[in-house]
């Protein structure tokens, strides 16, 4: 949302926003784990490299929840007619 407000030499423009954000992931790792990166050998020796499980009675399904706040305020300053300044903050 952006709204402006002239008065005068001023001209100001402010504004805000928000976003909610939703990130649904469903796990694929087997119930008893999986075993990555390893040779043939290395299996008969019981000499894993790398173990992919989820922790006993977890869930499959991991969620993210996120909400973003933004907002500003600035200011067009129109000093004389060939010169002008603009600041503000951004949030």
């Amino acid at each position: 949302m952006m709204r402006f407000l002239t008065k005068g030499a001023h001209a100001i423009k402010f504004g805000f926003a928000f976003e909610y954000m939703q990130y649904n992931v469903l796990e694929q790792l087997s119930p008893n784990g999986r075993m990555n990166g390893y040779s043939l050998s290395d299996f008969l020796n019981n000499v894993p490299h790398q173990l992919n499980a989820l922790a006993p009675g977890g869930s499959h399904e991991v969620g993210l929840r996120e909400k973003l706040f933004a907002g500003y305020i600035q200011d067009d300053w129109r000093v004389r007619p060939n010169f002008y300044s603009e600041y503000g903050p951004a949030l």
